[in-house]
């Protein structure tokens, strides 16, 4: 049963990156690398020769927007291959050439596509060992350009990448081994091979160093054949340039160069000591070995960089004769410089963004009265980041380039503060109109209260008023229907007392002989009258159902003798009445 295999390994030191460059460009001895290997390694990335760490930082730069935190894991690296029994072998147990296989080529788009073609910055094919493998480099960058291995590579998925690529695989006769084996993993270390130690580190120290002293020739730039208003000038001027530019690199590689000596003395040195010291005791000729081996990969190393450096020399001669002869700069070297002035313009970008979120943690603090931490923002750890901005700027600002990207970052940020300044004065501006509107609404809502109150101040004093109308009318009413009922009941009474006098009269008037007081009652009250003697000498008439009483003074017949008659038959009867006078009687008897 095949089985496909992933391991990984965290790039966060530059020790670690280098390691992994070494290793994987074969810089050094690997112990379990066949050197006889019949099939080449081959890189299917092209990457210059550059080193992981550059390729790493490079990638960063192109996409990374926010700023990467000191102890951030910069790379992943990931080995991919398969169990021995999923490769083609030889009679002498040699896998076969897979440089071309479908199987290769299959693994470099599986990292493709999982990854993006970009974050992977290098991918490697190993032969020389026992079994065919692949080194890729990663830079795990998410899709909203944060860099963030804790995102893409965690529990979770890893398992979800081991299980794609076991699926990736099955064309190829693999599969994945068993979900969550706890099963002991060889680190990446132990996947390299044994590692060298203290020499390996010497001479990781002059990887890109030259074996001795370069020593500076100045290049003298030819009058070019085209013509020139001050040729010889021109010429000079541009051998100047030439020089100025190549002289301090040639510095550093001589600088470069001693440094390695220096390393290469003291591993040479040390080498000796153990050496000493293995011969003396048996036990440590293995060490010995180490460190001669040690000693000869530095030596190996220090020739490759030494023949790197001269080439490097070489190309600066030819770049000199190039732009003597008026020729454009190669587009490569200018595309290179671009990508250094802008990974520059990037330190210079976070720099000057640390320096706005130290003065707002600053003011934050002030605020909250955390007066200590603003004495230590502004005095200490601002400073300190200001002049590191200051060194960023004025190393870019050196070259042409760089001072331009400076203008234009200074002109965008111009830019960008007038736009919150505009906008701020906008939203002061809306923030004042808002108040004045809600002042207006306000004195609106006042008049408004005031104009209600007067409205119903006033309603209610017509109300009042019209409860006064009303009053003074009822009461007018009233009076008028008691005057009224009093004329009523006035007119009533006299129409009654014309009445009395009316039958009086006609009674008189119809029988003017009538001298009996009772002759005349019985006739009066025939007519519907009733008659009372309360006492001699009076008599009172009253209509049938009138509650009005007119006593005989009130009546003014026409009539004379009426009276007179009334007063004979008083006197004739006032013998009857003094009879009368002896029997009880009432106020109101009748005659």
């Amino acid at each position: 049963m095949a089985y496909a295999i992933m391991r990984w390994e965290k790039l966060k030191t530059s020790k670690q990156i280098n390691l992994a460059t070494g290793h994987n460009y074969r810089q050094h001895q690997v112990e379990n690398a066949d050197k006889e290997a019949p099939h080449p390694n081959r890189e299917f990335i092209e990457t210059g020769g550059r080193g992981y760490s550059e390729l790493i930082h490079e990638r960063i730069a192109e996409a990374v927007t926010r700023k990467v935190k000191p102890d951030a894991v910069l790379g992943m690296e990931v080995i991919l291959t398969g169990s021995p029994e999923a490769f083609r072998r030889d009679k002498n147990d040699r896998a076969e050439d897979y440089s071309n296989s479908p199987w290769a080529h299959d693994v470099v788009d599986f990292l493709k596509k999982t990854f993006g073609e970009k974050n992977v910055v290098s991918c490697n094919l190993h032969q020389d060992e026992k079994t065919p493998h692949f080194h890729a480099i990663i830079v795990p960058i998410t899709p909203d350009g944060r860099l963030s291995a804790k995102d893409l590579f965690n529990p979770v998925t890893l398992r979800g990448y081991q299980t794609a690529y076991a699926e990736a695989m099955e064309v190829h006769g693999m599969e994945r081994g068993v979900k969550n084996s706890k099963a002991q993993r060889k680190d990446m270390k132990s996947m390299y091979g044994q590692q060298v130690q203290t020499g390996q580190e010497a001479g990781q120290a002059i990887v890109g160093l030259n074996s001795g002293p370069v020593v500076y020739k100045p290049i003298t730039v030819e009058t070019p054949g085209r013509v020139q208003l001050d040729p010889a000038k021109w010429a000079q001027e541009q051998s100047q340039r030439v020089n100025e530019e190549a002289r301090p690199q040639v510095e550093a590689a001589n600088q470069r160069t001693e440094a390695a000596e220096k390393a290469r003395e003291a591993a040479n040195q040390r080498a000796e000591e153990v050496l000493k010291q293995a011969q003396e005791n048996a036990a440590a000729k293995g060490q010995v070995r180490g460190l001669q081996k040690q000693l000869h990969t530095s030596e190996a190393l220090k020739q490759a960089h030494a023949d790197r450096a001269e080439s490097l020399e070489a190309k600066f001669d030819i770049l000199a004769k190039q732009l003597a002869g008026g020729e454009p700069a190669p587009s490569d070297l200018v595309e290179r410089g671009n990508k250094l002035l802008d990974q520059d313009m990037q330190q210079v970008k976070a720099s000057r963004e640390q320096l706005v979120k130290l003065g707002e943690e600053s003011d934050q603090a002030e605020k909250k009265g955390d007066y200590g931490r603003v004495a230590t923002l502004r005095y200490d750890v601002i400073p300190k980041q200001a002049a590191q901005n200051e060194e960023l700027e004025n190393r870019l600002r050196a070259f042409a380039g760089g001072a331009e990207r400076l203008a234009q970052l200074d002109a965008e940020q111009a830019r960008q503060t007038a736009e919150k300044a505009r906008q701020a004065a906008a939203q002061e501006e809306q923030a004042r109109q808002i108040a004045a509107q809600a002042e207006q609404a306000r004195l609106a809502r006042i008049v408004e209260q005031q104009a209600l109150a007067e409205q119903a101040r006033l309603a209610e004093q017509q109300a009042q008023e019209e409860r006064t109308r009303a009053a003074a009318q009822q009461a007018a009413d009233k009076i008028q229907q008691e005057v009224l009922e009093r004329e009523t009941k006035a007119n009533n009474q006299e129409r009654e007392r014309r009445r009395v006098e009316q039958v009086v009269e006609q009674l008189l008037s119809q029988n003017p002989n009538i001298y009996q007081v009772h002759h005349f009652i019985e006739a009066v009250k025939r007519k519907g009258i009733s008659v009372q003697y309360p006492k001699e000498g009076e008599l009172i008439f009253q209509l049938a159902g009138s509650e009005h009483k007119f006593s005989s003074l009130e009546i003014k017949p026409n009539n004379q003798e009426f009276r007179v008659l009334l007063n004979k038959q008083m006197k004739a009867n006032n013998q009857r009445w003094q009879i009368e006078q002896d029997r009880p009687r009432s106020n109101d008897r009748e005659m």
